[in-house]
C-alpha cells in the first residue's frame, strides 16, 4: 500500500509541476482553481500526507524503543517520558500502557522509600540530639545521674568522674558512670553505677 501511495505521490508531483509550468508559475501556490478541483489529485494528496505522517510515526516509535533498551533501572522519569509518548503515538498497543503504568508505580514506590528514609533519618537525629542533651559536652557525664551519685556519697566533694557511656534501649536509655570517691573510711575507691533514664533525662530506676 505504501508503494502505491508513493507512486501516487510521484504522480501528484508530476501533475503539480506540469500545472505550474502551464500557468507560468514557479511555486505551489500558483496552481489554478481547476486543478484544485481534481478529486483524484486531492485524494492522492491526502493519502500521501497520511502515509508521510505514518512513516514519521513509525520512525519516532523505532527511535523511542531503541532509547528504552538503554534505560537503567533507576531512570523512572526518562522511562515515563518515553512510554507516555509511545502510548500517544500508538494508543492501540497495550504493552506501551502497561510499561508506562509499571514505571509510574516504580517511581512512586521509589519516592516513597526515599521519603520514609529521610523521615527515619530525621527522627533518629532528633532522638540522638534529645538523648545527648542529657550529657555534659565537656566530660560526657550525665547531669542528673552525677547529681544523684554525689548526693548519695559520704564525701561529695571527693567525686571524680572517670567516664560515662549509655545504651539506647528504645523506650529509655541505660547509663553507666564510672567514678572515684572516698568511702566511709576515707579511702579513695573506684565505683560504677548503672541507672535507667527516659528520653527526657528523668530517672527511672537504678540497676544493680
Amino acid at each position: 500500500m505504501k508503494l502505491d501511495c508513493m507512486a501516487g505521490a510521484r504522480w501528484v508531483g508530476k501533475r503539480l509541476s506540469q500545472a505550474a509550468r502551464a500557468d507560468g508559475m514557479a511555486r505551489f501556490g500558483g496552481i489554478n482553481q481547476r486543478l484544485l478541483k481534481d478529486d483524484k489529485l486531492l485524494q492522492l494528496i491526502s493519502k500521501f500526507q497520511e502515509v508521510s505522517a505514518q512513516v514519521k510515526r513509525d520512525q519516532r516509535i523505532s527511535t523511542l524503543l531503541s532509547q528504552s533498551k538503554n534505560l537503567q533501572v533507576h531512570q523512572y522519569a526518562d522511562a515515563i517520558k518515553i512510554y507516555t509518548e509511545l502510548s500517544s503515538l500508538d494508543p492501540q498497543n497495550p504493552s506501551y500502557k502497561k510499561s508506562l503504568d509499571r514505571f509510574t508505580k516504580a517511581k512512586a514506590d521509589s519516592e516513597e522509600l526515599v521519603r520514609k528514609a529521610a523521615a527515619a533519618a530525621e527522627e533518629k537525629a532528633n532522638r540522638t540530639k534529645q538523648i545527648e542533651a542529657q550529657f555534659s559536652g565537656w566530660d560526657g557525664s550525665h547531669y542528673t545521674f552525677e547529681r544523684m551519685i554525689k548526693n548519695a556519697m559520704n564525701d561529695p566533694d571527693s567525686y571524680d568522674h572517670i567516664e560515662t557511656r549509655y545504651k539506647d534501649l528504645g523506650s529509655n536509655i541505660r547509663v553507666y558512670t564510672k567514678f572515684r570517691g572516698k568511702n566511709a573510711f576515707g579511702g579513695l575507691v573506684v565505683n560504677t553505677k548503672i541507672a535507667d533514664f527516659d528520653l527526657n533525662g528523668n530517672f527511672i530506676r537504678e540497676v544493680e
